[in-house]
Order: structure tokens, then C-alpha cells, then sequence
């Protein structure tokens, strides 16, 4: 029977068809049959190439147990086949997927053999050599998961496919019980799960099944890739769904501190948003009442506060180093705001209708931005909700002319909105023209006194100058709705676009988060979202260069003393040995680059091809790298290095002949390759002059300029000279490298 069983399981598996539980059929069956059942299945794996390299514990949490209400550990085996490169793109047919589910949790890899006995979490951590982040897609071939502890065991742990992320060795010095991991489905934060939701430890959950498997003669052994059970609960999938773990178990980089100015509904909003932001650190609080309910609630949540307006939090500017600061109290007061934050170095953004700084909605311009502008104005809540929906028309073909009519329930519309209809209005329409690309708008914005109050709704009229591409049109709405959904998850189509001879109609409805407003006020969700949005946008600029990202060379340069002649096992066991140690980019190719074989060059003891073949499916987590030199590689040598999984391409020219690389950078482009535009030599010439070279690259398409002296002859004052003039020059999302 258990034989049986173990096959109708893999046919289930292969077959992608579900089947009764099993202890449905066999009522009496053991945690010990089920066990057999699974080895059983596994040799069927087996028998058709699969490896096992590693095991796994599932249902460790008590979230994830209360939802398939089974109430205590399972076990099962990992192989080969289960592990997929992260940021892959998963075929839910090719992997055999059912009814998958998402989980994050911590994966062990061993560097010695646990005993099977007697096991604790001391000996656990001190035979373990790094961890990982991990996402697992768990799956079950019983039906509608109706399991129990026989089943989900019979099933290998109801065990999909899984990935890491990038390893971390210096685990010692962590508590992982305290290790915090949040889950994104599509954008948008779903859970949040510490170590310890795992028996307490992860490092307990892993002796547990040490000792578990130990009592079927099973160990866990040298090498093995351990997952330790899910830190929440798991998250259904469906086709198209996209996953992102984050998982801060390496260095964290230090947030950018912030201030708000207002402490009314939007300012207490804003707040509470900032509060679960990766990138900003909320300091302050600033209002003019002491009594308001924002900053009660500001002080109670440890930030610092003041009831004396801008003038109380000037003085503390420099000292808490407060770079960003939020202005959420009126159009009337904010010219006098704005002055003296900037005076103090920082960027204001803007959710007043003043609009002294240039408009931003985020999914819009927010990227075209400059890093040197000092005010940034978030328009209005109906210009933040319409303008997305107008620049998906315009953006398709031209329009003559753009109405926004948006709704919003009267209770949501505060004193300010009331005061300065005007100036909502009239920001509103000129926003529409302005960033939504119709050379006239118009705007109008009813109060709806409905109770209970009705969440916003917005109709967006656009009138385009040519027929309409009906299916441009569509496919460019529902791409625009994607990105505002990834910060603003109310934000909904309701119908549309519907076509109607010239005129493009679509309409919206935004629903809020409920973080301090009441739901229905997504009117003000949505400022306070795009005003969080734009922000984190600029401290992630603000930090960017603080990133240092090794590249090594080791297999590409080190060719030239080796007079080319590295062997694959060479090679193979070089890079694994930078894989392991945490090297993110690993260089192969011939010293003098891709098609560097020649006499001239020197022959390499294996082809360019031979190597990446053998490299490439070695690595876990590192990404390889491939130089190309115009006039020795060709356009076909970098076809075939995206195609042999090269991710990144160094194109090279002599500091003065920038132009010679246009055909390669466009094309490592095309192809999707993270392209570098690579100045040799660049001693030889001035800082102006190096730049000079580095836009054309950059115009080209190279997302990173290499800028390096290729022989040791720059001195600091060198390097300081061109690097800084470059990042100075480039625009600010292009990166730098250097020797």
C-alpha cells in the first residue's frame, strides 16, 4: 500500500491533479507509514534524475499551523530539481505547481554533519556555515489542502520549489530569533514574520528535525541546504503574481531622517506610513496646537515634537540631521515653510496646492526629477489620482484636451480643501497639462455629502487628436494601474477605458489603508502615499553611492599572467570558492575579452563558450560578467554571452574613443544586460574631457560608466577629480566604477 500511495502521489505531482487525502482513505495511517510513503516517492525522483540537497521542516509557526490546522512539524526532502535562481520568472506547468502557496523563512547551509541524537541549537549554529534568506513555494497534491500531519508528511512536506538570496556568513553576531523578513506580492507588503515564530528559533527548529530524522536513521549532513519553516503565514499564487523577500540579515543601511510640518489628519497619516518606510526614518513632528491628537499620538510613538510651528524645528534640523522634511498644512503658509527648511539644506515636499516646486506624481515624472531641485509639489489628491490615468492616453497617442472630475466624500475634504477650492482646482488643471501631456485641462472636484460617506471616485475624459488605438490605449491603463497600485493598493479601475468616437473615458475609485484616516478617505490616502512614494524615491538617491557592489576580476585579468592557460576545473573552482564568499559579480572571459583568441592575444587553453558553460550553472547567487572590446569582440560574441547567461557586460574602449562602442551598448541594451561603458586609460586625458566620453556611453544606453586608469598612475586627487565631475555631469540613476 505504501508503495501505492507513493505513486499515486508523484502521478498527482506530474500530472498536476490533485487527489483525496490520504487519511481519507486510510484513517489508521502512521506519522511512520507516511514517512515510508514519501522515501518512496523520493526514490521515484530519484529514478528520474533528481538529487536530494537538503532537507526541510514545515508547519513550524503557529500562523502557518492555525491555517492548515495541523498542530505540529512536518519534514521532507529537498532536490535539485526544487531550486530555482532568484529573480527567476517560475512556469507554474514546468515545476508541476498546483495550489502553491509563498513563504519566507531562513534556509542553513551545514558545513559538518549534525549528529542524530541529543541535537540542540548550540550544535546546530556551530555546524552551520552561512544563511539564507529563503522563499519557498509550498504546494500540496491533496485536495484543496485538506491535510493532516500523515498527509502533508506523505507529501514531502507539501514541498514546491524554493530560493535563496544571497549568503550570509557573520550569522554569529545576530540573534536570529529577532531576524525580521517581509513578504511583497505584486508591490505590495502582505506579512511580516520574526525567527521566532519558529519554535521560538530557527536554529531549535532545525535541531528538531535533526533528532526527528534521526529516529529514521536519516541525518542532515555536510553541505546540506536546510529550510527552518515559515516566519507567517503562507500567501496563495496565481499566475502573474510577482514575489519579493526582504529579509535584513546583512548590513543595514541607515535610514534618511525626516520631519512633518502639520499635525492635522494628513500630517498623522503621513506618520503612520513613514513608520513601516525601509528608506525613512521619521524624527519629527511639528504643529501648532498641543493638544492635537497628531501630535499625541507622534509623542507616544517616540518622535520628537513641537507645538511652535517651523520655528520649533529649525534649531534641531542640523543637529538630528533632518534631510527631508513634509509641509501637509496650507498653500498659505508654505512659501514661508519652504524657505526656511531649504535654508537648512533640506527638500521639501509639498502636499499643500502652492506649487512652488515642480508638480510630482510619482508613476509619472517622479524619475525625471533632478537631484539639485530643493521643493517638490504633490499637486492634489484629485491630480495624484486622474493624472496617472491621462498620462497612459498621452503617452499612446496625442490629445487635444484632458477633464478630471473627481468626487470625494465631504467628510474626507478638511478646512484647507474648503478655504482654497480655487487653488485645487486650478493646480489640479494645470497639472493635468502640464505632467499628463494634454496641451489644455480642466478640472472639477465635487463634495459628496453621502453618509455613510462614499470612498473617491474620479472620471478621467480624455479627447485624442487621432482615432484611438482602442488596445494601446487598455494595455497602457493597465499598466499605469500597476504602478500606482504598488503604493497605492486601493487604487482601483472601475470601468474602462471606454471608447466613445474620439473621447477616452476611464473610471477610478481609491479606497484607503486605513493606517489613520477612515477608508473611504482615499482621497487623502492617496497624497499622503505619492508624498511617502517621491520621498523614499530621493533617500534612495541620497544613499546611492554609500552602495558598493565588488566586481571581480580574478578569472578575466588573471588570465593575462597565466598566459591564458586556466583550466575549467580552475576556473570553475575559483569562481565558486567568490561565489561562496559573497561576491556578487565574477568576470570570465579571455584576458583581452570576448573573441580574444588569437595569436596576437595569445590562445586561450579553452574557448570563451567552454568557460561560461562550465561557470555559469556552478554559481548560487553571484552573476557573471563578460568585457568586450570593440574591434576584438563583435556584436555576435555578446548575443552568445546573454545567451550562455552573462548578466552584465563591460564595453571598452581607449578613454578618447567612446564612439567605436555605440553598436555593442545599444545592443547589450536591447538584449536586457546591465551595460557598462568602460573608459581605459583615463589618466591620459582631462576630468572634462573623460566626461565627455562617459555621456556618449551613457547616450548609447550604458546604465554604469567604468572609469579607471588601467595602470595604477592616478593618485586620489586624481580619481576624486574625474569620479566626482562624473557623477556630478551623469544622471543621477547611472553608476559609477572604478579600479
Amino acid at each position: 500500500i505504501q508503495h501505492q500511495l507513493a505513486r499515486n502521489l508523484f502521478n498527482a505531482l506530474r500530472s498536476r491533479q490533485t487527489i483525496a487525502p490520504l487519511t481519507t482513505t486510510y484513517p489508521d495511517i502512521t506519522i511512520e507509514d507516511a514517512y515510508q510513503i514519501s522515501l518512496n516517492m523520493l526514490r521515484l525522483r530519484e529514478h528520474e534524475g533528481e538529487k536530494v540537497i537538503g532537507k526541510k521542516i514545515g508547519v513550524t509557526s503557529k500562523p502557518v499551523q492555525d491555517m492548515l490546522g495541523v498542530h505540529q512539524p512536518d519534514f521532507g526532502f529537498l532536490t535539485d530539481k526544487m531550486w530555482v535562481e532568484d529573480g527567476a520568472t517560475v512556469s507554474l506547468s514546468a515545476y508541476a505547481l498546483i495550489q502553491p502557496r509563498a513563504e519566507g523563512e531562513i534556509a542553513f547551509k551545514l558545513k559538518a554533519d549534525l549528529p542524530t541524537t541529543h541535537v540542540t541549537p548550540e550544535i546546530v549554529l556551530a555546524a552551520t556555515e552561512c544563511i539564507f534568506p529563503c522563499y519557498e513555494i509550498v504546494d500540496s497534491r491533496i485536495e484543496n489542502w485538506q491535510i493532516k500531519i500523515q498527509d502533508t508528511v506523505a507529501d514531502n512536506a507539501s514541498c514546491g520549489i524554493f530560493c535563496v538570496g544571497a549568503p550570509f556568513y557573520d550569522f554569529h553576531k545576530l540573534d536570529l530569533a529577532q531576524v525580521t523578513m517581509k513578504l511583497f506580492k505584486n508591490g505590495e507588503h502582505i506579512a511580516s514574520g520574526k525567527g521566532e515564530a519558529v519554535q521560538g528559533h530557527p536554529a531549535q527548529a532545525i535541531a528538531w528535525l535533526a533528532n526527528t530524522l534521526g529516529h529514521f536513521g536519516v541525518k542532515l549532513g555536510t553541505g546540506d541546504i536546510v529550510l527552518s519553516g515559515s516566519l507567517a503565514p503562507l500567501v496563495p499564487i496565481v499566475a502573474g503574481d510577482r514575489f519579493e523577500l526582504d529579509m535584513p540579515i546583512g548590513f543595514a543601511m541607515a535610514k534618511i531622517k525626516c520631519a512633518m510640518i502639520g499635525s492635522g489628519n494628513i500630517g498623522t497619516d503621513l506618520m503612520m506610513k513613514l513608520m513601516r518606510s525601509d528608506w525613512l526614518e521619521p524624527v519629527w513632528m511639528v504643529g501648532i496646537d498641543p493638544e492635537s491628537d497628531g501630535l499625541a499620538r507622534a509623542k507616544a510613538a517616540g518622535l520628537k515634537t513641537t507645538h511652535e510651528g517651523v520655528d520649533g524645528l529649525v534649531p534641531h534640523m542640523k543637529a538630528d540631521n533632518i534631510q527631508i522634511v513634509f509641509d501637509a498644512t496650507s498653500a498659505y503658509v508654505h512659501a514661508e515653510n519652504s524657505q526656511k527648511v531649504n535654508e537648512q539644506g533640506a527638500l521639501m515636499i509639498d502636499l499643500t496646492p502652492a506649487a512652488i516646486g515642480p508638480f510630482c506624481v510619482p508613476p509619472v515624472n517622479l524619475e525625471n526629477l533632478g537631484n539639485t531641485i530643493n521643493n517638490v509639489n504633490m499637486v492634489t489628491c484629485g491630480g495624484q489620482a486622474t493624472i496617472p490615468m491621462v498620462n497612459a492616453v498621452s503617452r499612446v497617442q496625442p490629445l487635444s484636451y484632458a477633464e478630471i472630475v473627481s468626487t470625494v466624500s465631504s467628510k474626507s475634504a478638511g478646512p484647507g480643501t474648503r478655504k482654497n477650492i480655487d487653488e485645487f482646482t486650478r493646480t489640479t488643471a494645470g497639472a493635468v497639462a502640464k505632467i499628463g501631456g494634454s496641451p489644455q485641462g480642466k478640472a472639477i472636484i465635487i463634495l459628496n455629502p453621502a453618509d455613510p460617506p462614499l470612498i473617491m471616485r474620479n472620471t478621467v475624459h480624455c479627447l485624442t487628436v487621432d482615432k484611438p488605438n482602442e488596445s494601446a490605449i487598455t494595455d497602457s491603463v493597465q499598466l499605469m494601474l500597476k504602478e500606482v497600485q504598488k503604493y497605492v493598493p486601493g487604487y482601483r479601475v472601475k470601468n474602462g477605458p471606454v471608447f466613445d468616437g474620439h473621447r477616452v473615458t476611464v473610471f477610478l475609485e481609491v479606497e484607503g489603508r486605513g493606517d489613520y484616516l477612515p477608508n473611504y478617505a482615499g482621497n487623502l490616502d492617496i497624497m499622503t502615499a505619492a508624498g511617502m512614494r517621491t520621498a523614499e524615491m530621493y533617500a534612495e538617491k541620497m544613499q546611492k553611492g554609500k552602495k558598493v557592489i565588488v566586481h571581480d576580476m580574478t578569472l578575466r585579468d588573471g588570465m593575462h599572467p597565466k598566459r591564458h592557460q586556466i583550466s575549467i576545473e580552475q576556473m570553475k573552482s575559483i569562481a565558486k570558492g567568490l561565489d561562496q564568499a559573497g561576491v556578487p559579480l565574477i568576470e570570465v572571459t579571455h584576458g583581452d575579452g570576448l573573441g580574444g583568441s588569437s595569436v596576437n592575444y595569445g590562445f586561450p587553453m579553452h574557448t570563451d563558450e567552454e568557460y561560461l558553460k562550465a561557470v555559469v550553472p556552478e554559481l548560487k547567487n553571484a552573476h557573471v560578467s563578460a568585457l568586450l572590446l570593440p574591434g576584438i569582440g563583435t556584436v555576435e560574441h555578446l548575443i552568445m554571452a546573454k545567451d550562455l547567461g552573462v548578466k552584465t557586460i563591460r564595453v571598452a574602449t581607449h578613454c578618447t574613443e567612446a564612439d567605436v562602442s555605440e553598436q555593442h551598448i545599444s545592443m547589450a541594451r536591447k538584449l536586457d544586460l546591465d551595460t557598462v561603458g568602460f573608459l581605459m586609460m583615463a589618466h591620459m586625458i582631462s576630468p572634462e574631457q573623460v566626461v565627455e566620453q562617459a555621456l556618449l556611453m551613457e547616450s548609447y544606453g550604458a546604465n554604469c560608466i567604468y572609469c579607471t586608469d588601467s595602470a595604477g598612475y592616478m593618485l586620489p586627487d586624481d580619481v576624486t577629480a574625474r569620479i566626482a565631475l562624473l557623477r556630478e555631469k551623469l544622471k543621477p540613476e547611472t553608476e559609477l566604477g572604478f579600479h
